[in-house]
């Protein structure tokens, strides 16, 4: 069985990278871990659920993931939500803004607030979650701490996570179709509607079951859980 990650316009190539390296991590040798392009996605059956079961597309850059899913009569929208039967969708920073129903992303630079097609989330996903990030370098990265619940106890626990750009799924817990499965434990650099500032416990990461034909499960993840410090640390001592 696969699990393809999108390898064209728009993903990264670090994220590309520590998506493979973190899915192969956990996921191998019961998953065969293959990238995918856009001409794959536009002209071959990766649908096929018999052979794969999860199309992931990881960070980067959302506008061009958006203009993909559009190309072509919206022909990979509507693959997504019609043809890949149950399917999950991960979508890790840009792949998760462009899981939900709409963006607003707001830095000096760039305001944006439009609609995205797939609308696994059916609110708004705003971001950057906290101030510093730009389009050029990781000078606005940082660590930031996540709470999220034990399946195996049923008590609350806590990590660390790199995050560059993210946005904050707003008023998750409001949806029937969504789980809010990890929180930012931090206050967010961001203000709601009414000028507030959104208080501790916004939604880092989100399970989301679609209702469209395909009844495509869907998970969108703010922060970059797939930098793990194995790996940061093993390209640390490649890069002094």
């Amino acid at each position: 069985m696969n699990v393809l990650v999108y390898n064209g316009e728009g993903a990264s190539v670090e994220g590309v990278k520590y998506t493979l390296e973190l899915l192969k991590l956990h996921l191998e040798p019961f998953y065969s871990i293959q990238q995918i392009s856009k001409e794959q996605l536009l002209n071959e059956p990766w649908y096929d659920t018999t052979k794969s079961k999860m199309l992931v597309f990881p960070g980067g850059y959302s506008t061009p993931y958006n203009e993909l899913l559009l190309t072509n009569n919206e022909k990979v929208k509507n693959l997504i939500l019609k043809k890949f039967k149950n399917g999950i969708f991960l979508g890790i920073g840009a792949g998760g803004y462009l899981g939900a129903d709409s963006i607003q992303f707001d830095i000096p630079t760039q305001h944006l607030r439009v609609d995205r097609p797939l609308k696994f989330f059916p609110g708004l996903a705003q971001g950057p979650a906290f101030e510093g990030f730009n389009y050029i370098n990781n000078d606005g990265a940082k660590v930031v701490n996540l709470a999220f619940r034990n399946e195996a106890s049923g008590s609350l626990a806590h990590t660390k996570a790199f995050f560059n750009g993210g946005g904050n799924f707003v008023n998750a817990d409001a949806y029937d179709n969504v789980e809010v499965i990890a929180r930012f434990e931090d206050e967010l650099d961001l203000k709601d509607s009414d000028g507030k500032n959104y208080p501790k416990g916004q939604a880092a990461a989100v399970f989301c079951q679609s209702e469209a034909e395909a009844k495509v499960k869907a998970v969108l993840v703010s922060p970059h859980l797939e930098y793990i410090p194995r790996i940061l640390q093993k390209a640390n001592d490649n890069n002094p």
